[in-house]
């Protein structure tokens, strides 16, 4: 398959929710591209799995891949793709909280980018707009998202301005003055991505706490459980700001089990409640050990307090860092602080 038809069956299956589908396609050519170490297109395969992955949701499986990809491309690069690479590792860093990695993506995305490939300018923008709202400063991502959104606008590129403007609410636009935009793109594009993408919006817009677990699991029934995540922990906040608490915990329940398939992920509209829906995921004891080891217990006093061995608190820090996505004491108490 050549690799404008990969790039083609790629942005196809991301709007019409066939991303699990093609995965198996992507992986096998990437398979067959590994068997020949000189192959110019391998980086291109990484990518377009990595990229795959991040539109999913699945960021722990998306930075690696990406990070692959951009080592083989910095090497060899016939297709001109090392700066979309970039930029959607940007985007990928960006929606981990990862500022210093974030940036240094975009700058050497800048570095590279030719002026010509204006196909890849929205995802230069959003890795730009991640960037930004991972370093605090979500104004500025939210209006670099909306500019990218209204260029694409302006080509008559509607779905992916749909997809533009979805990031734009995403990092901290208000919902409510992306509606006109959303309404006029979404009217003459197709798919079932950018449908829910719409209904998100408009349902952040009217704070409708049904209409958000109805999109949430539009998005987990498409496998994008980030999106999912993302539209229960608004749900969330909406039931408790009411008084719901018994759908306030039905909603950071969902959260969590979508979160749980997202890797280290800590996008503004889940950052709220990042440390509640994490300590979900993990067993009593775990979620124990864990707030123990955020607080900086030691090992030893652990053991003592618990009444286990130094080896079996050991394992059960192992076992929270290996379902949180994170591998540091540093990164567990950055994470639970936020459930305060």
């Amino acid at each position: 398959m050549a690799d404008g038809t990969l790039v083609a069956t790629f942005i196809g299956g991301l709007f019409d929710g066939r991303l699990p589908e093609i995965d198996p396609v992507l992986d096998a050519f990437d398979e067959d591209a590994l068997q020949r170490v000189d192959d110019p297109y391998r980086g291109m395969w990484a990518f377009l799995r990595g990229r795959s992955a991040l539109a999913q949701g699945r960021l722990g499986v998306a930075l690696p891949l990406l990070r692959e990809s951009a080592a083989v491309l910095r090497r060899r690069d016939p297709g001109s793709v090392l700066a979309w690479c970039l930029a959607a590792l940007g985007q990928a860093c960006g929606a981990t909280g990862d500022a210093h990695r974030a940036a240094a993506a975009m700058a050497e995305c800048d570095r590279v980018h030719l002026p010509v490939m204006r196909t890849i300018d929205v995802e230069i923008d959003l890795g730009h707009a991640w960037a930004s709202a991972a370093a605090g400063d979500r104004t500025e991502g939210a209006q670099r998202a909306r500019a990218g959104a209204e260029a694409l606008a302006a080509r008559g590129d509607a779905a992916i301005a749909v997809l533009a403007l979805h990031d734009a609410a995403r990092i901290g636009a208000p919902a409510r003055s992306l509606l006109a935009a959303v309404d006029a793109a979404a009217g003459s594009a197709e798919g079932p991505v950018v449908a829910s993408m719409a209904r998100h919006i408009r349902a952040l817009a009217d704070d409708d706490m049904d209409a958000l677990l109805e999109v949430a699991e539009g998005f987990a029934a498409v496998s994008m459980p980030l999106l999912a995540a993302e539209a229960a922990a608004s749900a969330s906040r909406l039931a408790a700001a009411r008084g719901l608490r018994v759908r306030q915990r039905e909603a950071t329940s969902r959260a969590a089990t979508w979160l749980a398939e997202c890797g280290p992920a800590l996008t503004p509209l889940i950052e709220t409640m990042a440390g509640r829906a994490a300590l979900a995921t993990l067993t009593r004891r775990e979620q124990e050990v864990a707030l123990m080891a955020a607080r900086g217990t030691s090992k030893r006093a652990m053991s003592e307090q618990l009444g286990v061995s130094i080896r079996t608190v050991g394992n059960h820090i192992n076992h929270v860092y290996g379902k949180l996505g994170i591998s540091t004491r540093e990164e567990l108490a950055a994470l639970l602080s936020l459930s305060s």
